[in-house]
């Protein structure tokens, strides 16, 4: 059974295999499987530019003091990551984030932590 996919990228329909269609679909994938398929060297294909690679900023230097602090608060109360971010509504990966600098803490989110922290 075949079925229809709207493009995201040319709003056209295509027909392909349901298959490939329901696999695309749950990547949340912005073009149809013709594209994908299709590569950039076909003919009668859109091609998808691709942007360049941006690299990444190292964490700033605040942002690794306020990350390790609370890390060391977190030891020291004896939380898992897990367990935090539990109390807090995260996951623990976040709280990975926060502690290595990487995504930085807002005043909201730190008097919630400092709240769990006490």
């Amino acid at each position: 059974m075949r079925g229809s996919f709207q493009c995201r990228l040319t709003n056209h329909e295509t027909n392909q295999n349901p298959l490939m269609m329901r696999a695309l679909a749950s990547k949340k994938s912005p073009v149809c499987p013709r594209h994908c398929l299709a590569g950039p060297k076909s003919a009668g294909h859109c091609v998808v530019a691709e942007k360049p690679l941006t690299p990444m900023a190292p964490p700033h230097v605040v942002d690794v003091h306020v990350g390790t602090q609370l890390k060391k608060l977190r030891v020291r109360r004896q939380l898992s990551q897990q367990a935090l971010a539990e109390l807090l509504d995260l996951t623990f990966q976040q709280i990975q984030k926060y502690e290595g600098g990487k995504n930085r803490l807002s005043a909201s989110r730190m008097y919630e932590i400092s709240r769990h922290l006490q």
